[in-house]
């Protein structure tokens, strides 16, 4: 097992997956951060993605944007058992991945600030949890590597929440997503032991 920094988008993540992968890794689970859309998502809660809106330019280079970035189910299933056990709030479900932070943390400086809004409403209306920049690129090279791939996200914060008033202190400690991944890899190795 092994704890590797991809660094930050798509492209990076494409070549460390890609690399490692030729090294033999079968199993990726992204711990990383993120910004809720969902207004039920808070500050310091944990996203665990079943699969991602691909508005990202790497994943266009492994498969056409009709194809879907999901997470792999065992892994998925692995991490949620862990919330639950842990007891952490969580939420599971479609996260958002993106190439420009700043597309979304400040939509109204970008020349196409209407279609970004336009877009993130339809985010939110479509029950998005939140919004990070590496999942869909994880889980398409999962489908094109035969790789299992999961995510959970540490949420810093909610842009949503905070509009409306609500209190929404940030939150940058991914203690929660880091144990949520140990335990989740104890049963997914447990699992994988069993079957042989």
């Amino acid at each position: 097992m092994s704890v590797v920094s991809t660094g930050i988008g798509g492209p990076s993540t494409a070549i460390a997956i890609e690399e490692l992968s030729a090294l033999g890794a079968h199993t990726f689970i992204r711990i990383g951060t993120c910004g809720g859309i969902n207004k039920k998502v808070c500050a310091g809660d944990v996203v665990i993605a079943t699969s991602a809106v691909r508005c990202d330019g790497t994943t266009g280079e492994y498969a056409p944007i009709e194809f879907p970035a999901t997470a792999d189910f065992d892994v998925t299933s692995a991490l949620s058992e862990a919330a639950v056990s842990l007891g952490y709030s969580h939420h599971i479900g479609t996260v958002h991945s993106k190439d420009s932070f700043y597309g979304q943390a400040s939509p109204e400086t970008m020349p196409i600030s209407e279609l970004l809004s336009e877009r993130w409403n339809a985010w939110m209306k479509l029950g998005v949890l939140a919004s990070e920049m590496e999942a869909s690129t994880l889980f398409v090279l999962g489908s094109v590597r035969d790789l299992r791939c999961g995510a959970c996200f540490n949420v810093i914060w909610n842009q949503e929440r905070e509009k409306e008033g609500q209190e929404e202190k940030e939150h940058h400690d991914t203690d929660k997503a880091i144990r949520i991944c140990v335990e989740a890899m104890k049963k997914l190795i447990e699992k994988d032991n069993s079957r042989k």
